[in-house]
């Protein structure tokens, strides 16, 4: 039964990785395609939410703000808070024969316990590599409650 849950679940996310946007006028701040293709299918994995189209959540302006934050010495993340936006960082040191997937995975594999508890609206994430390490993040909008 588990077997056909993760078939379907698959079958489901395959059609999704078509649609996600590549955000040309980012410039220098725009992700790898294929690392973006890699975390933006695994995200909506994650998430067990009913995502019926990539391009309904993923978010260019988020992909952008993740990537000027990897940019500064810093990297500072509270304030992200304040604006409703939940952050998930994490970086790595290069690793003789460790391709770019396999570090991207390690990425996802950490943040797979995270994401299914933020029930976010959008998201965007960056990656950029920087002194032999390779820095990562997503930033998770979160879901907004009217009914307050």
């Amino acid at each position: 039964m588990a077997m056909w849950y993760t078939i379907i679940a698959l079958v489901s996310v395959i059609p999704l990785s078509h649609g996600v946007p590549p955000c040309y006028d980012l410039g220098e701040h725009a992700m790898k395609q294929e690392v973006k293709d890699q975390i933006v299918q695994k995200v909506i994995f994650y998430s067990e939410q009913p995502i019926t189209s990539v391009s309904s959540v993923y978010d260019c302006d988020l992909e952008k703000m993740a990537g000027e934050i990897l940019e500064g010495p810093h990297k500072y993340l509270k304030f992200l808070e304040e604006i409703g936006i939940h952050a998930l960082p994490f970086s790595i040191s290069e690793t003789p024969g460790a391709t770019l997937y396999l570090m991207t995975h390690a990425a996802l594999d950490t943040w797979k316990k995270h994401i299914p508890k933020v029930p976010f609206v959008t998201f965007g994430c960056n990656y950029k590599e920087n002194h032999g390490a390779h820095h990562y993040l997503c930033l998770l909008r979160y879901k907004v409650d009217f009914s307050s």
